[in-house]
């Protein structure tokens, strides 16, 4: 299995901190958060989003996961999209933050932005 790091982080020694396969496999979900939170303050928006996707992972199959740290998961992973202007994917993340509080400020914000760019390149190919 490899890590979603090496998907685009190559054999550069300016890649992302760690890519060490066998030690990614053994991260729970706090370490995969972790993980994401390291790759995205270094610019690695790719990388960090599997990360934050390999948290999520996580929590499906851990016993009892506090709603408020899986919302951060998918903030994280939110952000990540944004900065790639993964739009997509991106309102699919806030409409999943909405179906949890859907007085979400900020999801909301995030829903609207990518609808918008998403209707915007939908007219583009019309």
């Amino acid at each position: 299995i490899s890590s979603p790091f090496e998907q685009h982080a190559g054999s550069s020694s300016t890649g992302p901190r760690s890519s060490d396969a066998a030690h990614d496999e053994e991260l729970d979900a706090s370490g995969w958060g972790e993980r994401a939170k390291e790759l995205m303050a270094d610019d690695y928006y790719y990388q960090a989003a599997a990360a934050f996707g390999e948290a999520l992972k996580c929590c499906e199959t851990e016993r009892a996961v506090e709603l408020e740290f899986e919302c951060e998961l998918l903030r994280g992973r939110a952000s990540c999209w944004r900065k790639m202007r993964e739009f997509k994917s991106l309102l699919e993340d806030a409409e999943k933050l909405l179906s949890y509080d859907n007085a979400d400020s900020e999801a909301r914000e995030w829903k609207q932005e990518a609808m918008g760019e998403l209707s915007t390149a939908f007219g583009k190919f019309r």
